[in-house]
């Protein structure tokens, strides 16, 4: 799944930053959640618009499966042109890998002691049905638009 969603380390400061916000480690996002996040990040660099957590989660809503293991993206009613991945990845609970992080590359995971999002399983990430919207959005809005 990490391979044909094009996830590479170390992480960029936007899927740092949906990491931190959601609070949660990268293995417990749904596949389809890798996949939205790779989709919204590839249109706004391809449109030149502002990359930003806060602006990708206004198109969602989470949600986390109870008890809390896997969290899900729930699109919101706003146009978001993006549907589920298409491959099937029913088995992707019984694929896991290990990153060992080195000195040489711990300032990826941390900032100085502290690690920069997640890095085992929460029990507790971010519920939320509706997340503030920022003026910024009304470009993503163009954009989705111009795309239907």
């Amino acid at each position: 799944m990490f391979t044909d969603s094009n996830i590479r380390l170390p992480f960029d400061d936007f899927t740092v930053g949906v990491l931190r916000t959601l609070n949660v480690a990268p293995t417990q996002l749904h596949p389809n959640f890798w996949a939205s996040l790779q989709a919204f990040r590839l249109l706004a660099e391809m449109f030149h618009l502002y990359l930003s957590s806060h602006v990708f989660l206004s198109y969602y809503s989470t949600r986390p499966s109870h008890p809390v293991k896997w969290v899900s993206l729930v699109s919101q009613s706003h146009n978001v042109p993006f549907t589920l991945f298409s491959s099937s990845y029913k088995y992707f609970k019984d694929s896991f890998f290990k990153i060992v992080i080195t000195a040489a590359s711990r300032h990826h995971f941390f900032d100085e002691d502290t690690p920069k999002f997640p890095l085992n399983w929460t029990r507790d990430p971010v519920y939320y049905l509706s997340w503030p919207r920022s003026p910024v959005t009304e470009d993503y809005k163009r954009m989705f638009e111009i795309m239907d």
